[in-house]
């Protein structure tokens, strides 16, 4: 079963929508952790983590990474319906040229990054 990501937010504003379909989005800020339960195909999350109804768009910073160590690229998905979805965890470092992979099934509740996210 998947972990789950746990979300904290900062702030919160309304932004005119490229869309007027959707109307005035909400711009959500704050801090993501990854799960202690990670399992490849990544964390999940809920719209509502992010006090959303809908999530159109997720930004999340990657980790800031020395030449040589292991950072963090956080790859997030949104599912159809809008009202969730996952983040996969890629690994980098191993060399200058490297592809990036993702993680291993394990323990990255130690690992956090700041979020932008948009919805209504």
């Amino acid at each position: 079963m998947a972990g789950k990501i746990t979300v904290t937010t900062s702030s919160t504003t309304m932004e005119p929508s490229v869309s007027d379909q959707l109307g005035h989005h909400r711009r959500v800020t704050g801090t993501l952790t990854m799960s202690a339960a990670y399992v490849a195909g990544g964390d999940t999350f809920t719209a509502a983590q992010f006090g959303l109804g809908l999530v159109t768009d997720l930004w999340i910073q990657p980790s800031t990474i020395a030449r040589g160590t292991t950072g963090w690229v956080f790859s997030p998905t949104l599912n159809a319906d809008l009202q969730g979805g996952f983040v996969q965890l890629l690994g980098t470092g191993a060399s200058d040229n490297a592809a990036l992979g993702e993680a291993a099934n394990g323990d990255y509740s130690t690992v956090t990054a700041r979020f932008n996210a948009w919805g209504v």
